[in-house]
């Protein structure tokens, strides 16, 4: 009707037929909408006589000052608290007005998926793995896992007075950064073992020879090359390094030591079975591997707290990038440098998270309980 009035004003009269039939609308339906529109007015366009809009002026500026301080994604339900704190929160914002407007700004909709974190399945396995060993002391569990550790110092957030700039700053190239992969077992301290808890930590690497020079080594030197972690150096480094360290460190009267690792693909927990017989072949001691549940780092005292503060003590030391070797003699003297009561409390605290998860049901523990000081 409004495009029939604007023709009216423009030429001073328009023919109905053409009209209705370059707009695909029958000729009674346009009848019928201008007979309605005559009862009450004529033609002419009224100011305000439109639809209210509900993005107002303030709000548009809203919009544009939010887009700028999440330049990267933004919710509907973030957007819409922004525009109602910019003023008329008594007209809402339809999920199809915020989408036009943030299409003709060039943003992309991208549908989120969700997913709980843990399944009904890996709930009711962290339940009865947890009722299982809740009596449990973990004498002798020896806790295996691997972390990576980067050969540089992340950068960090510059505190300055106010008034006063930042200067310029070259960070180091991390296209490829020097890291490397260790694999970490460790072991509550008590009368059946003879150390302090630390048992062993290793680096997956193997010696090759340099194929160029460097600021570190001459072209030809025999050096260290880091791998990933796969079934085969896993199980070289557990049959030549972890397991003679374990019979070196437990008493002869313990007659079993179970090796708690999580279900990682490159553990092969399909042929731990067949590793179980080749390791005990000729052996007292016998050695078990127990696979923890899934998706169940807090059952493991590596990832539990041991990583993370053995990554301060790294992160205290190296003040710069350092190549892989220097790296993992840092690490390797971080290790050493653990006291025995730090190895103690992360024993109590994976006591107190077993309890935890069975009053959970098996459920997720978004922080874990602490060991009292």
């Amino acid at each position: 009707m409004w495009e029939y009035t604007n023709e009216l004003e423009k030429n001073g009269k328009v023919k109905i037929a053409p009209f209705c039939r370059s707009r695909g609308i029958p000729r009674r339906t346009f009848y019928n909408i201008k007979s309605e529109f005559s009862k009450g007015s004529n033609f002419q366009r009224k100011p305000g006589s439109g639809a209210k809009t509900k993005f107002t002026p303030t709000k548009q500026e809203a919009l544009k000052q939010f887009a700028k301080k999440n330049s990267y994604q933004f919710t509907w339900e973030a957007a819409s608290e922004a525009l109602k704190a910019a003023g008329d929160s008594s007209v809402g914002i339809s999920y199809s007005q915020l989408a036009k407007r943030a299409k003709e700004a060039g943003w992309v909709y991208r549908k989120r998926r969700t997913q709980p974190l843990l399944s009904e399945g890996q709930e009711k396995a962290r339940l009865e793995w947890c009722q299982e060993h809740v009596e449990d002391e973990f004498l002798t569990t020896v806790d295996y896992d691997e972390s990576t550790f980067l050969g540089y110092v992340r950068n960090a957030r510059q505190k300055l007075p106010p008034g006063k700039k930042s200067l310029p700053l070259h960070v180091f190239n991390k296209t490829h950064p020097p890291s490397i992969m260790v694999g970490c077992a460790i072991v509550r301290l008590s009368y059946l073992t003879h150390n302090k808890g630390t048992l062993i930590l290793f680096r997956f690497a193997h010696k090759a020879f340099a194929i160029r020079k460097s600021k570190h080594h001459e072209k030809g030197d025999l050096i260290w090359r880091d791998d990933t972690v796969r079934w085969s150096n896993f199980r070289s480094c557990m049959t030549s390094k972890v397991i003679p360290q374990i019979r070196r460190t437990f008493v002869p009267e313990v007659n079993k030591v179970t090796i708690q690792l999580d279900n990682a693909p490159a553990h092969g927990v399909k042929k731990l079975s067949i590793l179980e017989q080749e390791v005990n072949k000729g052996h007292a001691l016998k050695i078990h591997f127990a696979p923890q549940p899934a998706k169940s780092p807090d059952l493991n005292m590596n990832d539990l707290g041991f990583f993370r503060a053995l990554k301060r003590k790294v992160a205290a030391v190296n003040k710069g990038v350092v190549n892989s070797d220097t790296l993992f003699n840092i690490v390797h003297n971080g290790f050493l440098g653990f006291k025995t009561d730090t190895i103690e409390k992360l024993a109590q605290t994976k006591k107190n998270v077993v309890q935890e998860v069975i009053k959970a049901n098996g459920k997720f523990l978004p922080s874990p309980p602490r060991s009292k000081k």
